[in-house]
């Protein structure tokens, strides 16, 4: 950490916003942003100080975090447009900042399931006398109730968003909407998927919402079920193998067989790979996060970014292995 020790690093708010070249102070509305900034000079972090002023500190690195920048600073820090996007927009609505923290940390537990998976693998091929199916087991229990819990989570976004908006030609408060994802998509006499339009219906939302609601559904439904069995049931991930290349279920395995994720090249004999089950149940979560997004900007007048040209980023200490889990690699010793 470099600092000057005359002080001179902390100043006046107005005089720091004037180094904050990456915010837009006509776009800055209630707190300030202070995330840390990465840029050409390297990283910038700025800390309120007891007597009001603002103190800029020149870290020489950030080993976990968020922060902005035009480009990542490192090719395993991670870009979440549903993050971005909030941070940007409605970065002012405060009751929002600490479930999308909690978002955050849910995102380093699976890099962090997923570094585990990897060190159990490397394990494997170092002592086979070791028997690794019950920790892979549970670590499928614990990527699953991470999942199902998340949905949760952006549901209580959704629920903060709907009582900040006014819709056009309303003139009443929008229906308050309850903090659970089943709720909004499922009948309450059991876990029948309602349709979007008995979602707009009896939930009391417009088409364009149901519709999203509807859209997510049959995979939230999946994982709910599944997650149930484990947790209500006392259910485990069934049987399971580990060989040579990974971690494996028989082909057939549900619901994995009714996802459609295997191709040739992860199925061997009768034994299909675990690695694109992992990627397709996160990339069907994060896709809900990031439509999310997508549908309030263009459905929503949200404020202006208050970085214009930059991103936020998220960097962890596991979150190579997160990359590696998404890059479509069919088994572990494919990386």
């Amino acid at each position: 950490m470099t600092a000057d020790p005359k002080n001179d690093y902390i100043k006046p708010i107005d005089e720091a916003l004037d180094e904050m070249k990456h915010l837009c102070r006509e776009n800055l509305r209630g707190e300030l942003p202070l995330f840390p900034v990465y840029d050409a000079d390297g990283w910038h972090c700025w800390m309120p100080t007891p007597d009001g002023r603002i103190a800029h500190l020149r870290p020489q690195n950030m080993p976990e975090g968020k922060y902005l920048a035009k480009a990542k600073a490192a090719p395993d820090d991670l870009y979440f447009p549903f993050l971005d996007f909030f941070v940007q927009r409605l970065f002012s609505n405060g009751a929002l900042r600490g479930w999308l923290d909690a978002i955050v940390d849910d995102l380093w537990c699976l890099s962090t399931s997923m570094a585990k998976l990897e060190f159990f693998y490397r394990s494997s091929l170092a002592d086979k006398q070791i028997d690794f199916t019950w920790m892979v087991g549970t670590e499928i229990e614990y990527i699953v109730s991470v999942l199902r819990n998340v949905y949760d989570l952006l549901q209580e976004v959704i629920v903060i968003v709907w009582k900040s908006i006014q819709l056009q030609g309303c003139d009443r408060k929008n229906q308050e909407l309850k903090n659970s994802f089943a709720y909004m998509t499922m009948r309450g006499d059991g876990d029948k998927l309602m349709s979007a339009a008995d979602i707009a219906s009896l939930r009391k939302v417009p088409d364009w919402l149901a519709a999203y609601y509807a859209a997510c559904a049959p995979f939230f439904a999946d994982l709910r079920k599944y997650r149930n069995n484990f947790v209500h049931w006392g259910a485990n991930a069934g049987l399971l193998y580990v060989n040579d290349r990974g971690f494996a279920v028989n082909k057939n395995s549900e619901p994995f067989a009714r996802w459609a994720v295997w191709d040739a090249d992860s199925i061997s004999g009768n034994l299909a790979s675990l690695r694109p089950v992992f990627q397709y149940m996160m990339l069907s979560t994060f896709d809900a996060f990031d439509a999310f997004a997508s549908l309030m900007e263009q459905r929503i007048a949200c404020p202006s970014p208050v970085a214009p040209g930059y991103r936020m980023f998220i960097r962890g200490y596991h979150n190579g292995a997160l990359t590696r889990a998404l890059s479509g690699a069919k088994w572990w010793d494919s990386e």
